[in-house]
């Protein structure tokens, strides 16, 4: 199969799907994968090949700045305008090369919107945890809300305007439900009883385990408690937390 993997520039969405890419290629698939240039080493070693981001995504991702700060509103904001940037360039790449199967990070891959504009199947790739619903409740999700929440309306009327396809609800997209999706957990650990098979695979972790890890030394901790922080690709130079 020739196969398109449509990914962010956030190691905790790419990293995930290395240990996949690297079976799907093993077996003799081939895979494009489409994503920032700062991944296209990892992505070259696991076997696909890289497609850059281009011009127009990466000057978004340089110099977006929210129009508020509301934790939720704030990432279905960035999740829409990031989704306005990118869909051109992927339906740009889908005229030129043909693909059986489109494979997509669930927030940072469009998938709400390319199962509408493509008769190729997509696949959904949930990084952390598949939600059934929105982590909000549904009051809060009514135009008039709040500022932030009627912008998001405004850019996801814009994107379906353009490409004439039906609208679908903010929850829609949050949740990013396609076809088939994959979740790297348990469903136990998933925590949402209403995502279930068969259109949810629980594939469990897909990393390798790193072979030349150097050994942390814990002996000077004696006996006080360990904490261990993850501090995330937003946040991984903060080292004086």
């Amino acid at each position: 199969m020739n196969i398109l993997l449509v990914n962010a520039n956030l190691y905790g969405h790419i990293n995930p799907t290395l240990g996949l890419v690297k079976k799907l290629t093993e077996k003799g698939h081939k895979v494009d994968y489409f994503c920032s240039a700062e991944f296209s080493e990892q992505v070259i070693k696991s076997g696909a090949d890289w497609i850059d981001f281009g011009s127009d995504l990466n000057l978004f991702l340089k110099n977006y700045r929210p129009t508020d700060r509301h934790p939720f509103y704030m990432l279905m904001e960035y999740i829409l305008l990031y989704d306005e940037v990118m869909l051109p360039q992927i339906l740009a790449i889908l005229k030129e090369r043909t693909y059986d199967l489109i494979f997509c990070d669930s927030i940072f891959g469009g998938g709400c919107f390319l199962k509408q504009l493509t008769h190729t199947p997509v696949i959904c790739s949930h990084s952390s945890f598949a939600m059934s619903h929105a982590p909000v409740p549904p009051r809060m999700l009514v135009p008039g809300t709040h500022p932030q929440l009627d912008y998001c309306y405004q850019i996801l009327n814009r994107i379906c305007t353009c490409y004439k396809i039906e609208e679908p609800t903010l929850e829609e997209v949050f949740i990013s439900k396609a076809d088939h999706n994959i979740v790297y957990t348990t469903r136990e650990f998933n925590g949402d009883d209403a995502v279930t098979e068969p259109q949810y695979l629980f594939a469990g972790p897909s990393m390798e385990r790193a072979k030349n890890t150097e050994s942390v030394d814990l002996s000077g901790i004696e006996n006080k408690k360990l904490l261990y922080i993850s501090l995330g690709s937003l946040n991984t130079d903060f080292l004086d937390l």
